[in-house]
């Protein structure tokens, strides 16, 4: 019943859907890659002045 469900919406919607999530993931790790790369220079900062 759900494939169903899925299948009767528009391709463009699931698209829409499908890049969108992938662009919050993008998003999401490039923020993550950014705070440990500032944590890390802190720490070399702190340690090598």
């Amino acid at each position: 019943m759900k494939l169903n469900s899925i299948s009767s919406q528009p391709a463009w919607k699931l698209a829409a859907k499908i890049s969108a999530l992938g662009l919050s993931l993008v998003f999401v790790t490039y923020g993550l890659v950014w705070i440990i790369l500032s944590t890390l220079r802190l720490f070399v900062e702190g340690i090598m002045p």
